[in-house]
């Protein structure tokens, strides 16, 4: 029995200690990672912000090669600079700088320096957002050489930018655009919304008849807004289709916008036989439902008519489906 009870004892004691060791093991491998994790930029402050890429557990190491991808459209990388973590002073330390847009890649080697190990910063990335939303931050290659030349393929810790607003800084800035009313030659009336997501405030503006952009709003605050309309006998773009835009510079122009008429007796966004039997019971009234007038030229006539027959059917979720602010 007491042979029986040393083993199982003696069992134990391998099973734990080679657990031990693994977890030891899994805890010294080397890993690359970057430094703030998840990423943050702000889109309403000034100054881009500084991530650090970092080699932790690296054993007696003196070059590097990695590439870093992202989404262009979200963020920017202005500019890179040397960590501590290396001696890359002398000239022709990096035989490889690759900075386009969504792509980054760098290969240096110490030139006549001795070979490093434990943890440290090796590069900063200086990051500019560009507009609202997150990408992945991702090492699509590292690698190591070692005393031995040999390569070192640490663990890659991807990271994620998010790019957002901060309410504590409000910044003006200025939006316009351009939209317009199917079958009316005056383009005044249309009604615009703006809708702020972070910061909160709402805004709401009204289309003038000018030439080109025919309304603006001032000195409004950096933010991501969901843009709106609300136009009595026309679809509209209704707040569900969350069409949205970022804010970032001093001067914006929206994309155009055309809104198609018929839509008469309810705001439902789709035109149907409830607006067709609206304008056809009124036809040639002296005295009709200001609904009907869908040109507003103050008669309910065959151009009435016409809008609402010939837009039979449509609604806002496919006349606007390709429309972005």
């Amino acid at each position: 029995m007491s042979t029986w009870r040393s083993q199982i004892l003696l069992m134990a004691l391998f099973v734990s200690l080679f657990f031990t060791t693994k977890a030891a093991q899994a805890q010294d491998s080397p890993t690359i990672h970057f430094s703030p994790d998840p990423v943050t930029l702000i889109l309403n402050k000034s100054q881009p912000e500084v991530v650090e890429v970092w080699i932790r557990n690296i054993e007696a190491v003196g070059a590097f090669d990695v590439e870093i991808i992202y989404d262009q459209t979200v963020a920017r990388l202005d500019s890179w600079e040397h960590g501590e973590f290396f001696n890359m002073s002398e000239p022709g330390s990096c035989q490889r700088e690759i900075n386009n847009p969504g792509f980054f890649r760098l290969a240096c080697a110490q030139l006549g320096f001795p070979a490093v190990s434990g943890d440290g910063i090796f590069i900063k990335l200086t990051f500019t957002p560009l507009k609202y939303g997150s990408t992945n931050l991702t090492f699509q290659k590292a690698i190591f050489s070692n005393i031995y030349f040999q390569s070192v393929y640490p663990e890659k810790m991807h990271s994620v930018i998010n790019t957002t607003y901060d309410p504590g800084i409000i910044k003006p800035v200025n939006l316009n655009g351009t939209v317009s009313m199917q079958g009316r030659t005056n383009q005044s009336g249309v009604n615009i919304r703006l809708d702020g997501q972070v910061v909160g405030n709402s805004y709401s503006g009204t289309s003038s008849n000018a030439s080109g952009n025919n309304y603006v709003f001032n000195n409004i605050a950096m933010d991501l807004y969901t843009v709106w309309t609300n136009t009595p006998a026309y679809l509209n773009v209704p707040v569900s289709m969350n069409k949205q835009i970022g804010l970032v510079a001093a001067a914006t122009t929206l994309n155009p916008l055309h809104l198609v008429a018929g839509n008469a007796v309810w705001s439902d966004n789709e035109i149907d036989i409830h607006d067709l039997s609206l304008v056809s019971g009124n036809f040639g009234r002296t005295s009709f439902d200001s609904r009907a007038d869908i040109n507003g030229d103050g008669k309910v006539d065959t151009f009435d008519l016409a809008l609402v027959a010939g837009n039979f059917g449509k609604t806002s979720e496919e006349e606007y489906a390709g429309w972005q602010p």
